[in-house]
């Protein structure tokens, strides 16, 4: 999917592509974190990705369910791989 943005000032196009509709997210863990992740991913062949992307979604997930009550989240099916 290719997009165009245009800067504020120059006013020319920028093309923009999507993939699969995913971005990229940098998130900061202690080194021990990381390590246990790697291993799990190489014991497994799945990426560090994989698993930092389903545990967001299981967190996501719980989170929103607890509050939906509260103060009335919309009910959000989790799509979890």
């Amino acid at each position: 999917m290719t997009g165009q943005l245009y800067e504020s000032t120059a006013r020319k196009p920028m093309s923009v592509k999507a993939v699969d509709s995913q971005v990229m997210l940098t998130v900061r863990v202690e080194a021990d974190l990381e390590r246990r992740l790697a291993d799990l991913a190489r014991a497994t062949g799945r990426t560090k990705s994989h698993y930092a992307r389903e545990a967001i979604q299981r967190l996501l997930a719980e989170k929103e369910a607890s509050l939906r009550d509260a103060v009335g989240l919309p009910r959000f099916q989790p799509v979890i791989r």
